[in-house]
């Protein structure tokens, strides 16, 4: 009788043992999976860059898996002075590696290409008539590169910031002008290619909300 009592006194010990180890198991995952559940996968976010030259760029990411983030960013610019006016829009795509597994306070690198076209009016001074003639200015633009940057979290409502800085290397750049004059021909193709090299610096200094 008394080996009865021991044993059963024994499995009460132990059953509450291993009852207790797994509720104590279950109140430390509830938290894991609360917080991974919180964890932001997407972010809007304004470059501030340009805001007062009246260029405008807007990107959107969505992070998969964790640590690959695909980001698509849409870029408008327009500006008049004097004989000059002139207007772009473009877009680009850029895959992103984030280091910390996580989008928000998490550095990362990746690779872009970004697309460009413009158009502008202009006057230039024709010796022979001497006077100011108009012509019209279409271009385009196309850059690879690569980028580095980090994403700051400000807030845990999902306020961010981030910086990041590359290069992408103009694979094709193309102007046309209307009428179509040797002399301003050649000084807009110059001037075209300055812009595209000049161009190829990926700059963003945005604050945003991530989701």
């Amino acid at each position: 009788m008394k080996k009865i009592l021991v044993i059963s006194i024994m499995l009460a010990i132990s059953s509450h043992g291993i009852f207790a180890q797994e509720t104590e198991e279950k109140a430390e995952a509830a938290p894991a999976a609360s917080e991974g559940s919180s964890e932001k996968t997407m972010a809007v976010n304004v470059n501030l860059g340009g805001l007062g030259t009246g260029s405008y760029t807007v990107n959107f990411e969505k992070l998969l898996g964790g640590a690959h983030g695909i980001v698509a960013e849409g870029y408008f610019s327009g500006s008049s002075d004097g004989d000059t006016t002139s207007t772009a829009y473009g877009g680009a795509l850029h895959y992103r590696w984030h280091f910390s597994n996580v989008m928000q306070s998490s550095g990362f690198m990746g690779i872009f290409g970004r697309y460009l076209v413009g158009n502008g009016t202009g006057k230039w001074d024709n010796s022979l008539t001497n006077q100011k003639e108009e012509f019209t200015l279409d271009y385009s633009m196309l850059w690879i590169g690569a980028n580095f940057g980090k994403r700051w979290k400000i807030s845990d409502s999902g306020l961010n910031a981030v910086f990041r800085i590359g290069y992408g290397y103009p694979v094709m750049y193309d102007s046309t002008t209307t009428p179509s004059n040797p002399t301003v021909d050649d000084i807009m193709d110059l001037f075209t290619g300055i812009v595209a090299y000049i161009g190829g610096v990926d700059l963003e200094v945005s604050v945003g909300y991530a989701f």
